[in-house]
């Protein structure tokens, strides 16, 4: 569970180095309502959200693992989901740099 949020907090961390490297440069637009708000925040807003909230989350689900109720609110499948869809987004936002 532990590999799984630090994977987590490790590609949220590469996808806003990625998203700040293409928006700055004038390459891309954030397509996200709510990550345009956050972009426009000073820098160490901006990591705050992207990387705070993560560890934030991941020590929920590594506390709520630890519980009974566990085995009805599946936090690990949950965690999965979550670290194969940013693995996806950060390979869709690496072809940026090669295309």
């Amino acid at each position: 569970m532990k590999k799984l949020v630090a994977a987590f907090v490790g590609l949220n961390t590469l996808d806003i180095m990625l998203t700040l490297i293409f928006v700055v440069n004038g390459a891309s637009a954030e397509g996200n309502p709510i990550m345009a708000k956050v972009l426009a925040m000073p820098l160490h807003g901006i990591l705050l959200f992207k990387v705070g909230l993560p560890v934030i989350l991941g020590l929920a689900l590594i506390a709520v693992d630890k519980t009974p109720a566990a085995r009805q609110v599946q936090p690990k499948g949950a965690l999965i989901c979550c670290v194969v869809g940013l693995t996806v987004v950060c390979l869709w936002n690496m072809l940026g740099v090669f295309i």
